[in-house]
């Protein structure tokens, strides 16, 4: 099976561990049940804001929530997939990630935010996008089927 490096950037750990919760699910092709949510739940909040991934069968999931240690991931490693909120701490914000990133790092971007301005600017540039509150383990399996991480 193949590795896949995984980067979520959100602002706090507790929406980070569901957003990479759903991701392993739909990736490993598996649900996560509940006794194994609260282990995935606590090694998550081992490694979020950490420079050492947490591993889940295949997947390496690097978290962070500050915008300067992300920027630095992002030159230092090669993601499959990247996950981007919009306010982060510290005055951050993922647009400015954004701005940093290359061609390559935005085509495995998806923008998980409640900023609807940040939302609409990375539709207009095709960069998947999905909105905070609704079904995101719905939409993300949708937006990775069409990213070509998951078979229908």
């Amino acid at each position: 099976m193949k590795k896949i490096k995984i980067l979520v950037v959100e602002d706090e750990g507790y929406h980070a561990s569901p957003i990479a919760r759903h991701i392993a699910s739909i990736l490993c092709k598996h649900e996560i049940e509940d006794d194994d949510k609260k282990e995935f739940s606590k090694k998550f909040s081992e490694i979020y804001c950490f420079i050492e991934p947490m591993v889940y069968e295949n997947l390496s999931i690097y978290a962070d929530g500050n915008m300067d240690r992300a920027i630095e991931l992002l030159k230092n490693n090669n993601y499959s997939l990247i996950t981007l909120d919009g306010n982060l701490p510290e005055g951050g914000h993922g647009r400015k990630i954004l701005e940093k990133m290359t061609d390559e790092q935005r085509a495995v971007t998806i923008i998980i935010s409640g900023d609807y301005k940040f939302i609409n600017q990375a539709e207009s540039q095709n960069i998947y996008a999905i909105e905070k509150g609704g079904d995101t383990k719905r939409a993300l399996k949708k937006v990775l089927t069409s990213m070509g991480l998951v078979s229908e």
